[in-house]
């Protein structure tokens, strides 16, 4: 097998067989190096261990779609911050959108665009063809909101895992979300793929060739579909994802959403101090903000 340089690795032209490649050369090094002596482990400036063997590939350019009128106060900020504390490999981060009401570093870059459509997954769909379209980003990125917050220093593997609520299920409520939901229920189906659920509000990483494929085959531009149900029942067709239970608070250890103002500060510490990600809707803010600016008070080096 082919051994691959930090160069090659961080071309935006890998491919996906390469990385694929270069992952399976990484565990068996990693399997390797277990074996002939213990991992070494330091702390970092959170208290958390973690492995200094190393990490797959790394994708280093996190794209966050941005309208400062939806936005309930600082999320865009504590984002970011919160994307240095949990990922090395990230170099850049784009926004697509609207300007941050912050200043920002060299290592943003601003994409401002004006909204495509009142049905916010057609929106979304052109974000994503914006992404696509942009220098800025390379062929493989990582796909987030300004209300996701990582919790723990990760790699990209937590990012990659297949994640879904569970099956895609319609609902007879007439809001543009569910009517979109039916809609790509019927895709799916016409297209003899799985019905997942992989909206569960957690990062992922899209690939440009394999999004531009998605975005024209079922017209997403034009249509409002839920575009990573399309994307991953597509990608990951026949396989199994892993299934996040989020119908509780309590339960899991992937994500915590808040979507209630009555959460207490030490439920709400306790559950973060083992999940990945952490997200909220509007009604969850105002005690995930004082979460956040308690967890996320220093300048990262993505701000001016």
């Amino acid at each position: 097998m082919k051994k691959y340089s930090e160069e090659e690795l961080k071309k935006s032209s890998f491919t996906k067989k390469q990385m694929a490649e270069a992952l399976l050369m990484v565990q068996a090094d990693l399997e390797s190096m277990n074996k002939a002596q213990a991992v070494t482990i330091e702390k970092n400036d959170s208290g958390i261990e973690v492995d200094l063997l190393g990490t797959p590939p790394g994708i280093g350019t996190v794209v966050i779609p941005y309208c400062a009128a939806m936005a309930k106060g600082e999320e865009l900020l504590f984002a970011v911050r919160a994307w240095e504390k949990s990922l090395d490999s990230i170099e850049k981060i784009v926004i697509i959108g609207d300007r941050p009401d912050f200043e920002v570093s060299d290592l943003v870059h601003v994409i401002e665009f004006e909204i495509k459509s009142d049905n916010p997954q057609v929106d979304i769909a052109h974000k994503l063809q914006e992404a696509i379209l942009s220098d800025e980003i390379p062929e493989n990125f990582i796909w987030s909101n300004d209300d996701i917050y990582p919790l723990r220093p990760m790699n990209e593997g937590a990012i990659m895992l297949p994640t879904a609520n569970g099956p895609l299920l319609a609902s007879g409520d007439s809001r543009v979300y569910n009517l979109n939901r039916k809609r790509t229920i019927s895709a799916l189906t016409k297209a003899g793929l799985s019905r997942f659920d992989y909206a569960t509000h957690t990062p992922v990483i899209f690939n440009k060739k394999e999004l531009a494929i998605v975005l024209s085959e079922f017209d997403c531009l034009a249509e409002g579909h839920l575009i990573s149900s399309l994307y991953f029942n597509r990608l990951h067709a026949g396989a199994h994802p892993f299934i996040v239970d989020n119908s509780k608070t309590g339960q899991g250890e992937y994500i915590v959403s808040v979507y209630k103002p009555g959460i207490s500060p030490e439920a709400l510490e306790g559950y973060c101090s083992r999940r990945l990600f952490l997200n909220n809707n509007d009604r969850g803010w105002l005690p995930v903000k004082k979460y956040l600016e308690s967890r996320f008070n220093k300048k990262s080096r993505f701000e001016a």
